[in-house]
């Protein structure tokens, strides 16, 4: 799997996440999520991070975090390393704990925050862990509706400000999303990377990319965001003159919303316009397809044998 990309910058805000290897609990008692809750508070104080929301699931957590410095990864090295070294010690195991490194996408504040705020709530109900957002306990909904007593190491006058500082206009707002199923939010990622309009977007590889400040130019996120992109129909039409012998339709898909994804600057929305002719795809349906090949790309398979064929043909103007 590709390295991520990593932009850092005082107050940037991030939404961060982190599963367990090979998608295993990473929490076994609530004392376990007690301790985690403990780590983030010592990093709030170590760090001067702050969280705007926060999920703690089974085997992953959610959190919505800003970097009043330039340090999100010598944070996450903290907390990650901080809990695995708690989780091993306490069940005399050892090796890694967590899958691959956390995802840190930058999120642009007026745009996505009380979207994501809303979608981190709402974990627990879609994965039938509740049947409400405050009958969950291990996530910030609770201080938003009541905010009288809550940790140091969060904000929620920030969100609530969109609210015009009223906890139940919030409420009303996350409740919504009970009634049907509300857009994920990070399908508008864009290069795997930035979560904003795109004149934030634009700000972003101005001021902290164009500039230098970003390292591993190899990387094929920065690659694409510097605009050394192909075109969506190219790729397209190659993939199409694969015959069903060569690649069958269900791959196709999948090489398609991957390399999509990866050389273009479509969102998934629109990836998902122009799949109609190889196999019809929603963009929830394109977010779960790339995030599950991305997750093992480097397993020795036959389909990533054949999608790894492909992308480097494609990248080398063979295909």
């Amino acid at each position: 799997m590709s390295r991520p990309l990593r932009i850092e910058y005082p107050g940037a805000m991030y939404h961060v996440t982190s599963r367990g290897n090979e998608k295993k609990d990473i929490f076994y008692s609530p004392r376990d999520k007690d301790k985690f809750l403990e780590i983030i508070s010592s990093s709030h104080d170590k760090f001067k991070i702050i969280l705007h929301s926060f999920c703690l699931m089974t085997n992953h957590y959610h959190l919505l975090i800003e970097t009043t410095k330039a340090n999100l990864s010598k944070c996450m090295q903290f907390i990650n390393s901080a809990y695995t070294n708690y989780f091993n010690k306490k069940r005399a195991r050892y090796g890694h704990l967590f899958q691959h490194r956390y995802t840190g996408i930058l999120v642009e504040e007026e745009s996505y925050l009380i979207r994501l705020s809303r979608y981190l709530h709402l974990n627990p109900v879609r994965a039938k862990m509740s049947k409400k957002p405050e009958d969950f306990k291990w996530s910030s909904y609770k201080y938003f509706l009541n905010n009288k007593e809550f940790p140091d190491f969060l904000d929620i006058d920030r969100t609530l400000r969109f609210f015009d500082n009223d906890p139940l206009r919030y409420k009303e707002y996350v409740e919504e999303g009970l009634s049907g199923e509300i857009d994920n939010p990070l399908i508008d990622t864009f290069a795997g990377a930035i979560l904003g309009r795109k004149e934030f977007i634009e700000t972003v590889k101005k001021k902290y990319i164009a500039a230098g400040d970003i390292k591993y130019r190899d990387l094929p996120s920065l690659r694409m965001i510097n605009n050394d992109i192909l075109d969506p129909g190219y790729i397209l039409n190659k993939l199409s003159s694969y015959t069903p012998a060569e690649i069958t339709r269900k791959d196709k898909k999948k090489i398609g919303v991957y390399l999509l994804r990866k050389y273009t600057d479509l969102t998934l929305e629109e990836i998902a316009s122009k799949m109609h002719f190889i196999e019809p795809v929603t963009a929830t349906a394109a977010y779960k397809i790339h995030s599950r090949v991305g997750e093992q790309v480097n397993v020795p398979t036959k389909f990533n044998k054949l999608l790894c064929s492909f992308d480097s043909k494609l990248s080398n103007g063979e295909a």
